[in-house]
């Protein structure tokens, strides 16, 4: 890991999405890519964030 950019490319977007999910509730692989488009295109919020930037439960 440590040198992993001596082999990959540095990628511009976001490839890590965190949100708060109902318990028992498992996310679809196309909820995840929505959670990814929103923070890309919006930035962190509630609906979905980072570890840098994180959002407290909704209630």
């Amino acid at each position: 890991m440590m040198a992993r950019r001596d082999w990959f490319e540095r990628f511009g977007g976001a490839y890590t999405a965190l949100w708060w999910v109902p318990a028992g509730h498992r996310p679809s692989p196309d909820e995840g890519f929505a959670k990814l488009w929103l923070l890309d295109r919006y930035g962190p919020s509630a609906q979905a964030f980072t570890f840098k930037t994180q959002f407290p439960p909704a209630g």
